[in-house]
């Protein structure tokens, strides 16, 4: 399906005033979208003229918050997308296309993140109606992103806006606000020079967990802030803060006498700084300066791991002509990790001589890169990007330090054949060893263990079908080498074992059909058939064999559907179902013979408005998040005599909410 202009991206220097729309530059983060598409249209893989033909699903729009279970987050609303495979029911992690969660790179306005979640069911670090749209980049990404061996989930905020406004929401288990307040004004008297922009959200779902685990506690908050302010006519400078804190907590006894005051057992957070320089080098061209400063916790009563940040990146573009453009950049990214075990918050840093003692060390981190790419219109309705990126990973601090290049060429295209469009992709990507599931502070480099790598190829169609609707469907084949991975790669008895990283291998297909989302009746299916392996040891035969993958499964289907029923009354319902992990039915050493059982669950959610003037509103919402009260089996648990192994199910995990919120 063609697409054509979109809103522009926030890590995009500003298009050139007298630009034609069709040539306006934008970063490699731009999601598209049809000119009379209204904001609340769940977009799939188009692109703009002149952007690189990178597949990917865009959600967007405040009016994502219909999506019933994903609590007004667009990016809770992407786990119902093809290609990608929830770990467990409600909690933030998935594998995408046979990627574990760490092998998948998360941006926010070009800035990177180790996470986009609270902890556990939480919702996402950023408000909501900050937040433009999201792009999931499945795999072949564009070259201006990398460092990652799987694919990339990068969110836009809005633009800011030419008058105040005022948003705000209160929930059972949060409460949350934004601000924004134009400054200054331009030559002609009625254009804001600058905004200020400030946000925030805080948590309280202990109050309703006290009320089923009275000894355990959770709580968190989120800050967002942004300034801007257009120097002249070539120029603009802005600065963007947020953070994110996570806690829990738990009772302690005294002598077998329970306290009466909860103690804190972990405590996650991140915080960024991004300083920004956008000019207009050209009637056709642009380039951003950007500087990004930041710091992450992890801590428990046990452990804890601090970290530093600083980065830099720049990114120019220019036109060529009608059918030509070439983007290119660098960037670099320095990160201290500072890790100490058994003293809890440690707050004092390490001595030079206790680095050797296991306990507590420090490691630097170094990584740049260069990349260039040029989204070409070769002939009419024939798109394609070439693109090449290369990186060099350094690490030191822990062992000897060490060096690793690394080069991704990419290549995708967009054809348009008739009323459909065939897109392709084929590329590499490169990281280093790393956890498999992002923990702020953690996510230190492993080149002791080498890089990951992806090899990815996905080829799809876009086809237009009566009734507004629209369907993808798509074919993909990704190897990976290199993988930090659960399964026991080697025989370690043998001296020659070295478990360096797990080879693997994920193939599927993934279908989808839409309907604008903002439509009296709107929604989409989605379904995602999929086989992920990895190279494994067998104990057994005593060689190395392919197993399934630990968080393979077979099917994974979604429905959403939104009605407006008219009067301001909206209701919505979203069905989830997905085959079961294999697992072995005799011992967790062997390889899997059987899956655990197939998980449904089902999420609704009830909404009445009254919209007032000038787009002042306000709501009152009834949500469910598995309204059947399913369980879910996510594990085993074996026995030795005799010896078998059967799944283990926790929860249900339900969570309600009713809440209020408006806009003014």
């Amino acid at each position: 399906m063609p697409t054509d202009a979109a809103p522009a991206p926030k890590d995009a220097a500003p298009a050139p005033k007298d630009a034609d729309a069709t040539t306006a530059p934008k970063d490699a983060d731009a999601a598209p979208a049809p000119k009379d598409a209204s904001p609340d249209e769940v977009h799939v893989r188009g692109v703009k003229k002149g952007e690189p033909t990178a597949p990917k699903d865009t959600i967007g729009g405040r009016e994502i918050r219909w999506v019933p279970g994903a609590f007004g987050d667009a990016f809770r609303a992407l786990e119902s997308l093809p290609g990608v495979t929830p770990i467990v029911s409600g909690l933030p992690y998935y594998f995408i296309r046979g990627a574990p969660p760490g092998n998948t790179g998360f941006f926010i306005d070009g800035v990177r993140v180790p996470g986009l979640f609270h902890l556990g069911v939480g919702p996402a670090v950023m408000y909501p109606a900050l937040i433009d749209h999201v792009d999931l980049y499945k795999g072949a990404y564009p070259v201006s992103f990398g460092r990652f061996a799987g694919g990339v989930l990068s969110a836009d905020t809005v633009r800011p806006a030419d008058r105040g406004r005022a948003d705000w929401t209160l929930r059972l288990f949060d409460a949350g606000a934004l601000v924004e307040a134009p400054f200054g004004k331009q030559g002609d008297g009625a254009t804001p020079r600058g905004s200020a922009l400030v946000s925030g959200r805080y948590g309280y779902p202990g109050l309703l967990l006290s009320i089923f685990a009275p000894d355990a506690g959770l709580a968190y908050w989120d800050y967002q802030t942004r300034v801007n302010y257009r120097l002249s006519d070539r120029d603009e400078v802005s600065v963007f803060g947020f953070g994110s804190y996570d806690s829990i907590s738990q009772r302690d006894e005294t002598n077998g006498v329970p306290n009466p005051h909860l103690t804190e057992i972990l405590n996650i957070q991140f915080h960024r700084l991004d300083l920004r320089w956008d000019r207009r080098t050209s009637a056709t061209g642009s380039m951003r300066t950007a500087v990004t400063f930041g710091y992450d916790r992890t801590g428990s009563q046990d452990f804890a791991a601090r970290s530093w940040v600083f980065g830099t990146r720049v990114l120019a573009q220019e036109r060529l002509g009608k059918s030509a453009q070439v983007r290119g950049g660098a960037d670099l990214q320095m990160q201290t990790f500072d890790f100490r075990l058994g003293r809890g918050r440690a707050e004092v840093p390490p001595r030079p001589d206790e680095a050797g003692e296991g306990l507590s060390g420090i490691q630097k981190d170094a990584n740049m890169a260069v990349w260039i790419d040029a989204p070409l219109e070769v002939a009419p309705r024939v798109e394609v990007t070439p693109g090449l990126r290369a990186d060099l990973f350094t690490s030191r601090g822990i062992g000897k330090a060490r060096a690793i290049p690394a080069l991704d060429p990419r290549v995708t295209t967009r054809i348009g054949i008739g009323p459909l469009y065939h897109l392709g992709a084929v590329g590499m990507a490169h990281q280093p060893a790393a956890f498999p599931v992002p923990v702020p502070a953690l996510t230190f480099a492993q080149l002791r263990r080498g890089l990951q790598s992806g090899y990815h190829m996905s080829q799809g169609l876009e086809i237009p079908l009566p009734g507004e609707l629209t369907a993808q469907v798509s074919g993909y084949l990704h190897t990976y080498t290199g993988l930090v991975d659960l399964g026991q790669q080697c025989d370690v008895e043998d001296p020659r074992c070295d478990p360096s990283g797990a080879r693997g291998r994920s193939v599927g297909l993934e279908a989808m059909v839409k309907r604008n989302l903002g439509k009296r009746v709107g929604g989409w299916i989605s379904y995602t058939l999929s086989r992920s392996t990895r190279d494994t040891y067998d104990v057994q035969l005593r060689r190395q064999t392919s197993r399934l993958s630990e968080f393979d499964r077979t099917h994974v289907f979604n429905a959403v559907v939104s009605v407006d029923l008219g009067k301001g009354w909206r209701a919505g319902a979203r069905y989830t179902g997905y085959s079961g992990v294999p697992y072995s039915t005799i011992s967790e050493l062997l390889l899997p013979n059987s899956r655990t059982p197939t998980f449904h669950r089902v999420d609704v959610r009830v909404e009445k408005r009254w919209v007032q003037k000038e787009g002042r509103s306000f709501a009152i919402t009834a949500e469910m998040f598995n309204a059947l009260l399913m369980k879910e089996a996510v594990g085993v648990t074996c026995t030795s005599l005799p010896p078998s192994c059967k799944p283990q199910e926790i929860g249900p995990i339900a969570i309600p909410s009713l809440g209020f919120e408006g806009t003014l």
